[in-house]
């Protein structure tokens, strides 16, 4: 059905016309960050919806951002149409009709501002532990007191400020993957579609490492006390 909707709009001129008046075409691929038009702060989980060229923005596909509110689509590999938006069902801004980025090009970064109105307020700060799976196209953390990942798969997104002195050590092989034991601090997203293939229910983005191990049996159960520092050196890609 959607594939009809999206035929139709590209065979119809009226709908080519009104999909170029809405988003002028600029130069520069999307490269930039959202913006709160209250505050000018860039907006926490803020996302970028897309349409095929020619197409309008009924049927998007929708890019969640980072923590940062920063936007960099390299896998676009044509021109669309882009409008950003604070959250769902918040009004949407136009970005502008992306084409691919020349080499050696140097574009400042857009800045695009949207409201915030009738968003739900971004969650504080607090600390999780459970089990993250890091490798090849993963890094994904399933938080104690779920039974499977069905329940709570979260794509996680170490912030700088959590990496320096950050030592993973040895974890526990899995596939392509390594997992690990983890407590950590963090800011935990809306629900929506994040990481890899969109596979996350949420994202968190992770502030502070407060320790990190090999899995052991009881993980879960009662948090243990700390007993020595597991800081060292650098994130395995995420």
């Amino acid at each position: 059905m959607r594939r009809a909707v999206l035929t139709l709009l590209l065979l119809c001129p009226t709908g080519r016309a009104r999909a170029q008046d809405m988003f002028a075409p600029l130069p520069g691929d999307a490269r930039g960050v959202v913006l709160s038009a209250e505050t000018g702060r860039p907006i926490p989980f803020s996302l970028v919806l897309l349409a095929a060229r020619d197409s309008t923005l009924a049927y998007p596909d929708t890019a969640y951002l980072g923590y940062t509110g920063q936007f960099s689509p390299s896998h676009i590999s044509g021109p669309v149409w882009a409008a950003a938006a604070a959250c769902p069902g918040a009004p949407r801004a136009a970005i502008f009709h992306m084409v691919p980025r020349p080499r050696g090009d140097t574009l400042a970064p857009l800045v695009v501002r949207v409201t915030t109105g009738g968003c739900p307020p971004v969650n504080a700060e607090r600390e999780y532990r459970g089990h993250y799976t890091v490798g090849f196209e993963a890094s994904d953390f399933v938080p104690c007191g779920v039974k499977d990942r069905t329940d709570g798969n979260w794509w996680v997104e170490v912030l700088a400020e959590a990496r320096p002195g950050l030592r993973w050590g040895d974890g526990e092989e899995v596939g392509n993957a390594t997992r690990y034991y983890v407590r950590w601090r963090g800011v935990l997203s809306p629900p929506g579609r994040y990481g890899h293939m969109s596979a996350g229910d949420h994202q968190l983005a992770v502030t502070r490492v407060l320790e990190v191990r090999r899995p052991a049996p009881g993980d879960c159960g009662p948090a243990r006390k700390r007993t020595g520092s597991q800081r060292g050196s650098s994130a395995p890609g995420a």
